[in-house]
């Protein structure tokens, strides 16, 4: 029969290593660490993209320029361009300051509906806060898409500090 020896050989007797307390300890700290890091994670990311959803569109809200508006008494077509009576603009500027400019008769091309011939012109263009041009002339061009205006005929222009000028055409940017 066969024997089982009692006695283990030198290689079987030595214990196996033993994993040392202190990285088990540290493995278990860096899990857990882990475990609060992916706990906050999974609150935070959620909340934060709720906020750039909810921020993105109110800061376009609010950085979109005023809307501008024009009335116009009557309007007709002659000669393929539209007629308008008494047209007034009214907005702001790019600083917020208001605006205004009126005239007895407008003329626009049908092909071309950025540029308005103006007649009769008054307008009311901020300086400052506290200072405003009043703008009149004859004749003079605007041009919607580029918000500029040239001055054609004699102008005339005070301001509410004072000044007073005249002038044969004057370019508005």
């Amino acid at each position: 029969m066969l024997a089982r020896s009692d006695e283990t050989s030198d290689a079987a007797a030595a214990p196996a290593p033993a994993i040392q307390e202190g990285t088990r300890g540290e493995a278990f700290n860096r899990a857990q660490r882990h475990s609060r890091r992916v706990r906050v994670l999974k609150f935070a990311v959620p909340l934060l993209a709720a906020a750039i959803a909810i921020a993105f569109p109110v800061y376009s809200y609010l950085k979109a320029p005023v809307s501008i508006s024009v009335q116009a008494d009557g309007t007709a077509f002659s000669n393929g361009k539209l007629v308008m009576a008494n047209p007034k603009l009214n907005g702001f500027t790019k600083q917020k300051l208001p605006y205004s400019l009126t005239a007895t008769r407008a003329t626009q091309d049908v092909g071309q509906q950025a540029v308005i011939d103006l007649e009769g012109i008054n307008a009311k263009l901020p300086v400052a806060t506290d200072n405003i041009v009043s703008v009149d002339a004859e004749h003079g061009i605007y041009n919607r898409d580029a918000n500029t205006m040239d001055l054609t005929s004699d102008v005339s222009v005070t301001t509410t500090d004072g000044l007073a000028a005249k002038f044969k055409s004057i370019f508005l940017d």
